[in-house]
Protein backbone atom coordinates (compact mmCIF):
# COMPACT_ATOMS: atom_id res chain seq x y z
CA UNK A 1 0.00 0.00 0.00
CA UNK A 2 0.98 3.97 -0.81
CA UNK A 3 1.75 6.21 2.21
CA UNK A 4 0.64 9.41 1.54
CA UNK A 5 1.20 12.63 2.95
CA UNK A 6 -1.17 15.79 1.99
CA UNK A 7 1.28 16.86 -0.03
CA UNK A 8 1.42 13.83 -2.45
CA UNK A 9 -2.22 12.94 -2.63
CA UNK A 10 -2.96 15.12 -5.37
CA UNK A 11 -0.13 14.51 -7.33
CA UNK A 12 -0.86 10.22 -7.00
CA UNK A 13 -4.47 10.85 -7.73
CA UNK A 14 -3.75 12.91 -10.40
CA UNK A 15 -1.19 10.65 -11.97
CA UNK A 16 -3.13 7.61 -11.59
CA UNK A 17 -5.78 9.46 -14.17
CA UNK A 18 -3.10 10.07 -16.64
CA UNK A 19 -1.77 7.02 -16.89
CA UNK A 20 -4.83 5.41 -17.28
CA UNK A 21 -5.88 7.85 -20.04
CA UNK A 22 -2.51 6.60 -21.91
CA UNK A 23 -2.97 3.06 -20.95
CA UNK A 24 -6.08 2.45 -22.85
CA UNK A 25 -5.06 4.44 -25.91
CA UNK A 26 -2.06 2.68 -26.11
CA UNK A 27 -3.67 -0.50 -25.64
CA UNK A 28 -0.64 -1.03 -23.57
CA UNK A 29 -1.08 -4.42 -21.14
CA UNK A 30 1.71 -3.08 -19.20
CA UNK A 31 0.07 0.35 -18.86
CA UNK A 32 -2.91 -0.90 -17.73
CA UNK A 33 -1.46 -3.54 -15.41
CA UNK A 34 0.10 -0.74 -13.39
CA UNK A 35 -2.60 1.39 -13.31
CA UNK A 36 -5.08 -1.05 -12.40
CA UNK A 37 -2.48 -1.97 -9.63
CA UNK A 38 -1.52 1.84 -9.04
CA UNK A 39 -5.19 2.67 -8.38
CA UNK A 40 -5.89 -0.73 -6.16
CA UNK A 41 -3.57 0.54 -4.05
CA UNK A 42 -4.59 3.80 -3.53
CA UNK A 43 -7.78 2.82 -3.13
CA UNK A 44 -6.84 0.45 -0.43
CA UNK A 45 -4.30 3.20 1.68
CA UNK A 46 -6.79 6.51 0.95
CA UNK A 47 -9.62 8.34 2.87
CA UNK A 48 -13.08 8.34 1.36
CA UNK A 49 -11.79 10.86 -1.28
CA UNK A 50 -9.28 9.17 -2.01
CA UNK A 51 -11.71 6.00 -3.31
CA UNK A 52 -14.22 8.98 -4.52
CA UNK A 53 -11.41 9.38 -7.50
CA UNK A 54 -10.26 6.52 -8.19
CA UNK A 55 -13.77 5.64 -8.81
CA UNK A 56 -14.14 8.42 -10.67
CA UNK A 57 -11.28 6.88 -12.93
CA UNK A 58 -12.48 3.85 -13.29
CA UNK A 59 -15.75 4.44 -14.94
CA UNK A 60 -14.50 6.99 -17.26
CA UNK A 61 -11.80 5.08 -18.46
CA UNK A 62 -14.37 2.59 -19.03
CA UNK A 63 -16.70 4.83 -20.91
CA UNK A 64 -13.63 6.23 -22.59
CA UNK A 65 -12.71 2.45 -23.85
CA UNK A 66 -16.50 2.12 -24.77
CA UNK A 67 -16.62 5.35 -26.94
CA UNK A 68 -13.16 4.26 -28.78
CA UNK A 69 -14.85 0.64 -29.33
CA UNK A 70 -18.10 2.37 -30.57
CA UNK A 71 -17.03 5.22 -32.90
CA UNK A 72 -14.32 2.86 -34.52
CA UNK A 73 -15.63 -0.20 -34.76
CA UNK A 74 -19.47 0.18 -35.28
CA UNK A 75 -20.21 3.50 -36.73
CA UNK A 76 -17.07 4.00 -38.78
CA UNK A 77 -18.78 3.16 -41.55
CA UNK A 78 -22.01 5.00 -41.63
CA UNK A 79 -23.59 6.76 -44.50
CA UNK A 80 -23.86 9.44 -44.99
CA UNK A 81 -20.84 11.06 -43.58
CA UNK A 82 -23.14 13.51 -41.90
CA UNK A 83 -24.52 10.78 -40.07
CA UNK A 84 -21.14 8.99 -39.06
CA UNK A 85 -19.58 12.10 -37.61
CA UNK A 86 -22.39 12.66 -35.66
CA UNK A 87 -22.47 9.43 -34.20
CA UNK A 88 -18.90 9.27 -33.91
CA UNK A 89 -19.21 12.59 -31.47
CA UNK A 90 -22.31 11.40 -29.95
CA UNK A 91 -20.45 8.52 -28.57
CA UNK A 92 -18.60 10.40 -26.20
CA UNK A 93 -22.34 10.32 -23.93
CA UNK A 94 -20.55 6.57 -23.36
CA UNK A 95 -18.28 8.55 -21.29
CA UNK A 96 -20.68 11.11 -19.75
CA UNK A 97 -23.69 9.46 -18.89
CA UNK A 98 -22.06 6.80 -16.18
CA UNK A 99 -20.06 9.76 -14.91
CA UNK A 100 -23.18 12.14 -14.90
CA UNK A 101 -25.23 9.45 -12.92
CA UNK A 102 -22.73 8.48 -10.48
CA UNK A 103 -21.78 11.88 -9.67
CA UNK A 104 -25.09 12.81 -8.55
CA UNK A 105 -24.77 16.44 -8.43
CA UNK A 106 -25.43 19.46 -10.20
CA UNK A 107 -22.37 20.66 -12.45
CA UNK A 108 -21.94 24.21 -14.29
CA UNK A 109 -24.75 24.78 -16.64
CA UNK A 110 -24.52 25.05 -20.22
CA UNK A 111 -27.93 27.66 -19.86
CA UNK A 112 -26.94 29.37 -16.59
CA UNK A 113 -26.85 32.62 -17.07
CA UNK A 114 -23.43 34.59 -18.20
CA UNK A 115 -22.35 38.14 -16.57
CA UNK A 116 -20.11 38.87 -19.93
CA UNK A 117 -18.50 41.80 -18.06
CA UNK A 118 -18.05 39.90 -15.00
CA UNK A 119 -13.91 40.05 -13.96
CA UNK A 120 -11.84 37.77 -15.92
CA UNK A 121 -8.27 37.32 -14.06
CA UNK A 122 -4.66 35.62 -15.69
CA UNK A 123 -1.82 35.47 -13.25
CA UNK A 124 -0.31 38.64 -15.35
CA UNK A 125 -3.85 40.38 -16.41
CA UNK A 126 -7.03 41.01 -15.37
CA UNK A 127 -10.02 42.38 -18.11
CA UNK A 128 -13.61 41.04 -18.72
CA UNK A 129 -14.70 37.72 -19.80
CA UNK A 130 -16.67 39.35 -22.95
CA UNK A 131 -13.34 41.42 -23.68
CA UNK A 132 -11.01 38.27 -22.90
CA UNK A 133 -13.13 35.91 -25.01
CA UNK A 134 -13.46 38.58 -28.01
CA UNK A 135 -8.99 38.94 -28.00
CA UNK A 136 -8.93 34.94 -27.43
CA UNK A 137 -11.11 34.81 -30.58
CA UNK A 138 -9.21 37.51 -32.45
CA UNK A 139 -5.75 35.74 -31.86
CA UNK A 140 -7.88 32.55 -32.87
CA UNK A 141 -8.61 33.92 -36.04
CA UNK A 142 -5.62 35.25 -37.54
CA UNK A 143 -3.83 31.62 -36.67
CA UNK A 144 -6.15 30.48 -38.43
CA UNK A 145 -6.85 32.81 -41.64
CA UNK A 146 -3.80 31.81 -43.79
CA UNK A 147 -5.09 27.78 -44.08
CA UNK A 148 -8.42 28.76 -44.25
CA UNK A 149 -7.66 31.33 -47.54
CA UNK A 150 -5.66 28.48 -48.81
CA UNK A 151 -7.97 25.87 -48.53
CA UNK A 152 -10.73 27.75 -50.83
CA UNK A 153 -14.03 28.97 -50.89
CA UNK A 154 -15.32 26.42 -52.24
CA UNK A 155 -13.88 23.47 -49.63
CA UNK A 156 -15.51 25.81 -47.06
CA UNK A 157 -18.63 25.32 -49.18
CA UNK A 158 -18.31 21.44 -49.32
CA UNK A 159 -17.94 20.95 -45.40
CA UNK A 160 -19.70 23.37 -43.84
CA UNK A 161 -22.54 21.17 -42.44
CA UNK A 162 -19.91 18.69 -41.32
CA UNK A 163 -17.75 21.45 -39.54
CA UNK A 164 -21.51 22.16 -38.28
CA UNK A 165 -22.21 18.75 -37.05
CA UNK A 166 -18.77 18.09 -35.37
CA UNK A 167 -17.88 21.55 -34.00
CA UNK A 168 -21.70 21.40 -32.20
CA UNK A 169 -21.68 17.85 -30.52
CA UNK A 170 -18.34 18.25 -30.12
CA UNK A 171 -17.69 20.91 -28.57
CA UNK A 172 -21.19 20.41 -26.26
CA UNK A 173 -20.00 16.90 -25.09
CA UNK A 174 -16.65 17.67 -24.59
CA UNK A 175 -16.94 20.58 -22.37
CA UNK A 176 -19.42 18.37 -20.45
CA UNK A 177 -17.48 15.86 -19.55
CA UNK A 178 -14.03 17.78 -18.85
CA UNK A 179 -15.44 20.86 -17.57
CA UNK A 180 -18.95 20.46 -16.56
CA UNK A 181 -18.51 16.94 -14.63
CA UNK A 182 -15.11 16.07 -13.80
CA UNK A 183 -13.47 19.48 -13.02
CA UNK A 184 -16.32 20.39 -10.58
CA UNK A 185 -16.14 16.82 -9.19
CA UNK A 186 -12.37 17.33 -8.85
CA UNK A 187 -12.23 20.39 -7.37
CA UNK A 188 -13.83 19.08 -4.48
CA UNK A 189 -11.48 15.97 -4.16
CA UNK A 190 -8.24 17.35 -5.29
CA UNK A 191 -8.19 21.66 -4.98
CA UNK A 192 -9.31 24.27 -7.63
CA UNK A 193 -5.55 23.99 -9.44
CA UNK A 194 -4.70 20.03 -9.40
CA UNK A 195 -8.06 20.14 -10.92
CA UNK A 196 -8.02 22.34 -13.24
CA UNK A 197 -4.38 21.30 -14.18
CA UNK A 198 -4.76 17.27 -14.78
CA UNK A 199 -8.36 17.68 -16.22
CA UNK A 200 -6.57 19.86 -18.91
CA UNK A 201 -3.64 17.62 -19.56
CA UNK A 202 -6.57 14.81 -19.81
CA UNK A 203 -8.71 16.79 -22.25
CA UNK A 204 -5.49 17.34 -24.38
CA UNK A 205 -4.41 13.34 -23.97
CA UNK A 206 -7.00 12.24 -24.83
CA UNK A 207 -7.24 13.70 -28.49
CA UNK A 208 -4.25 11.09 -29.15
CA UNK A 209 -6.75 8.43 -30.01
CA UNK A 210 -8.12 11.08 -32.72
CA UNK A 211 -4.72 10.76 -34.64
CA UNK A 212 -3.09 13.60 -32.96
CA UNK A 213 0.56 13.40 -31.92
CA UNK A 214 1.63 13.97 -28.32
CA UNK A 215 2.80 17.35 -28.93
CA UNK A 216 -0.28 18.95 -30.46
CA UNK A 217 -1.91 16.70 -27.74
CA UNK A 218 -0.03 19.03 -25.12
CA UNK A 219 -1.18 21.89 -27.14
CA UNK A 220 -4.58 20.93 -26.51
CA UNK A 221 -4.17 20.56 -23.36
CA UNK A 222 -3.20 24.79 -23.04
CA UNK A 223 -6.56 25.04 -24.51
CA UNK A 224 -7.92 23.15 -22.27
CA UNK A 225 -6.52 25.00 -19.59
CA UNK A 226 -8.10 28.26 -20.76
CA UNK A 227 -12.07 26.64 -21.26
CA UNK A 228 -11.24 25.77 -17.40
CA UNK A 229 -10.58 29.32 -16.45
CA UNK A 230 -13.28 30.43 -18.22
CA UNK A 231 -15.98 27.90 -17.12
CA UNK A 232 -14.48 28.45 -13.45
CA UNK A 233 -14.53 32.11 -13.59
CA UNK A 234 -18.34 32.37 -15.26
CA UNK A 235 -19.54 29.44 -13.59
CA UNK A 236 -20.67 28.38 -17.04
CA UNK A 237 -20.22 25.87 -19.48
CA UNK A 238 -21.75 28.20 -21.88
CA UNK A 239 -18.40 30.29 -22.57
CA UNK A 240 -15.99 27.28 -23.39
CA UNK A 241 -18.57 25.59 -25.46
CA UNK A 242 -19.17 28.43 -27.91
CA UNK A 243 -15.29 29.35 -27.89
CA UNK A 244 -14.41 24.88 -28.38
CA UNK A 245 -17.39 25.32 -31.28
CA UNK A 246 -15.87 28.37 -32.98
CA UNK A 247 -12.42 26.93 -33.05
CA UNK A 248 -13.40 23.52 -34.50
CA UNK A 249 -15.01 25.45 -37.12
CA UNK A 250 -12.19 27.31 -37.72
CA UNK A 251 -10.16 23.93 -37.44
CA UNK A 252 -12.08 22.33 -40.15
CA UNK A 253 -12.18 25.22 -42.37
CA UNK A 254 -8.51 25.10 -42.25
CA UNK A 255 -7.88 21.42 -43.24
CA UNK A 256 -6.66 20.81 -39.68
CA UNK A 257 -9.15 18.22 -39.36
CA UNK A 258 -10.21 15.69 -42.16
CA UNK A 259 -13.74 15.33 -42.49
CA UNK A 260 -14.67 14.66 -45.89
CA UNK A 261 -14.43 10.69 -46.87
CA UNK A 262 -12.29 9.54 -49.72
Amino acid sequence: MINQSQGSRAFLLAGLFIMSIIAVQLQSNVLITVSVFFGASLYASGSGENKSFVWITVLFNAGFSLYLFVSTEIVSSIEPREWELFLKRASLLFIALPLWLAMGKPSPGILRTVDWQAPFKLPFHETTLKRFLWIALSINMVVFLPFIVQQGWPYAKSVWLLALVFSLVNAALEEWIWRGLLLSRFSVLLGHRPALLVTSLGFGLQHYSLGFSWFICLAFAVGGLFYGLVTVQSRSLLPAVLWHFIINMLMVFAGLLELKSG
